[in-house]
């Protein structure tokens, strides 16, 4: 495998010691991260600086290898959105499934969930997606759609994240009768976020 030793016509060694807290899991992940098959002539320095920022912190929460890290990061950071960031990602998915793409779980109501982000199979039909909800990248990608329509719905970043766990149906009820629709799982994913989001 060939790697290209300079980026942005930036010398390696320079690349590296500018990734920050990505140099921490060492040299060797840093030259995945240059190898990975991932249009890296559309990817600019900064965006290749937080998919390894972002694998920092799939390690630091979730212990999973950085080779691994480094690939789900990229997927979050590929579909980040102006209304969704990563660390809520990250967040949402180490509460899910602590990253493990093959998780499955039955709901209260005996429907099954699948992947990283847990989704039903209903949301590839809702957004027309392709592809297993066991692969990472459609996982991630349903992530962040899921969350950015509820953002648009509830304007709420609470409420979006319990909606996410508990569904729309059971909050807007809710939300009718005057109650705060926030449970344990909200207050874990946003108790997380804000580690993330506070880090620099």
């Amino acid at each position: 495998m060939s790697i290209t030793l300079v980026i942005d016509n930036i010398p390696l060694k320079e690349f590296i010691a500018n990734l920050n807290k990505m140099k921490l899991l060492g040299i060797l992940t840093s030259l995945q991260l240059l190898a990975m098959p991932m249009n890296t002539d559309t990817m600019n320095l900064d965006k290749m600086k937080e998919v390894g920022e972002s694998a920092y912190k799939i390690v630091q929460v979730s212990g999973l290898k950085p080779e691994s890290a480094l690939d789900i990061a990229y997927y979050v950071e590929k579909y980040e959105t102006e209304i969704v960031d990563s660390d809520l990602v990250i967040s949402i998915i180490k509460t899910e499934s602590n990253f493990n793409p093959n998780a499955k779980r039955k709901n209260d109501g005996g429907a099954n969930s699948y992947g990283l982000g847990q989704h039903k199979p209903f949301w590839k039909k809702h957004f027309q997606i392709k592809g297993s909800l066991y692969n990472p990248e459609t996982s991630v990608k349903l992530t962040y759609l899921i969350l950015e329509n509820l953002m648009k719905k509830y304007n709420d970043l609470e409420i979006a994240v319990s909606a996410y766990n508990r569904g729309e149906t059971r909050v807007d009820k809710d939300l009718k009768k005057g109650r705060n629709p926030g449970n344990k799982y909200s207050k874990k994913v946003l108790n997380l976020y804000n580690s993330l989001k506070n880090q620099k």
